[in-house]
């Protein structure tokens, strides 16, 4: 709320002038931003607020950016903005991409995967428990013919032989309310412990997360355009 200048209202009465005069109260509308969390979010509401005389959507490997109706000039506009959200699934595993984790902190993560990972990280789970009756680390690593971490350890029955996989591949869909389903490598690195009395520390990478990424959005802004034919959606960003 702001003032305008001033108001001057006349008011003739019984022969008489009689001069009023005030502030109006105007109202400026600052224009709805609107903060979406999916494509399908952006789809909808569009298809709801806006036309295709006047909608433009922008997008890059970022982000989605919506002018409802760029026609308006009397008035800040209503926009929309996606940023390319990961699933809560996909976010859990991005919080320890890089992050050494112990023994306890590994299993508790997998402890708590959803089920759908449950095929591929019951076994996976099952080896990493198996080590908390390790003693030490005997000798250096090897790898057999399928890539998969081998090692012997003590314990205080005598000596055990594992085997940890160095890639979990799993299907999951990366973007926050889509469908593309995507076959995701993560890579495990064993670090072997110092000293007797340390624990090993695992270390969980995706050396391809920008290519599972970009694949994602490609899919999301392609099902965009099918879904909003018609409407001017171009690459790029709006200016500031």
């Amino acid at each position: 709320m702001r003032s305008n200048p001033e108001r001057v209202h006349v008011e003739p009465k019984d022969g008489q002038v009689t001069i009023l005069h005030g502030d109006i109260k105007v109202y400026h509308f600052p224009g709805t931003n609107y903060q979406l969390n999916s494509v399908d979010s952006v789809i909808q509401l569009v298809k709801w607020k806006g036309s295709k005389d006047n909608t433009v959507i922008f997008y890059d490997e970022n982000q989605i950016q919506v002018i409802l109706d760029d026609s308006l000039m009397d008035r800040p506009q209503d926009k929309a903005i996606y940023g390319f959200e990961y699933t809560q699934a996909f976010s859990e595993w991005t919080d320890i991409f890089g992050n050494p984790l112990n023994q306890k902190q590994f299993v508790d993560f997998l402890k708590r995967r959803p089920w759908e990972e449950s095929h591929i990280i019951e076994p996976l789970l099952a080896q990493v428990q198996n080590l908390k009756l390790m003693t030490e680390i005997i000798g250096d690593y090897s790898y057999d013919d399928h890539n998969n971490l081998t090692f012997m350890f003590k314990t205080k029955d005598g000596e055990k032989m594992t085997k940890l996989p160095t890639v979990i591949t799993l299907d999951m869909i990366i973007l926050n309310e889509s469908t593309f389903n995507q076959q995701v490598e993560f890579e495990l690195e064993l670090k072997k412990p110092k000293a007797e009395n340390e624990k090993p520390m695992f270390i969980v990478t995706c050396p391809k997360l920008k290519r599972y990424v970009k694949e994602a959005v490609e899919h999301e802004v392609s099902k965009m355009k099918k879904e909003l034919d018609g409407y001017l959606i171009m690459a790029g960003h709006m200016g500031r």
